[in-house]
């Protein structure tokens, strides 16, 4: 699962979060913007902002559950996220924005 971190220069690949693009949209849409060299538009940056959710989009009910996961998937799940977050370390990129996962408090304590 991160094969394409070791696969690729390390300035032809950005790492930008789902997570950290809702928290802050015009932040990333610059990280964005500087990666490709392209030139920002105040205007274009003001309307995505203003539209973080387009146009479409699904109407979801709110629902809340506990942790859905087994305590051998959570195992699983932990020990990946490591993985993952000591890949994306190693090659100086955005790790993972646990703080913003709803269930891994509980998949860190156990």
């Amino acid at each position: 699962y991160s094969d394409w971190l070791d696969s690729t220069k390390p300035n032809q690949t950005l790492v930008i979060h789902y997570e950290n693009i809702k928290v802050n949209m015009r932040h990333s849409l610059r990280r964005i913007l500087d990666f490709l060299n392209l030139e920002e538009d105040e205007g274009r940056l003001r309307c995505a902002v203003s539209h973080p959710t387009g146009l479409f989009k699904r109407d979801h009910k709110k629902t809340t559950f506990d942790n859905p996961f087994t305590p051998a998937q959570t195992e699983i799940i932990r020990i990946s996220i490591n993985k993952l977050n000591n890949k994306l370390k190693e090659h100086r990129k955005e790790t993972l924005p646990t703080h913003l996962y709803k269930h891994f408090d509980s998949i860190r304590t156990r």
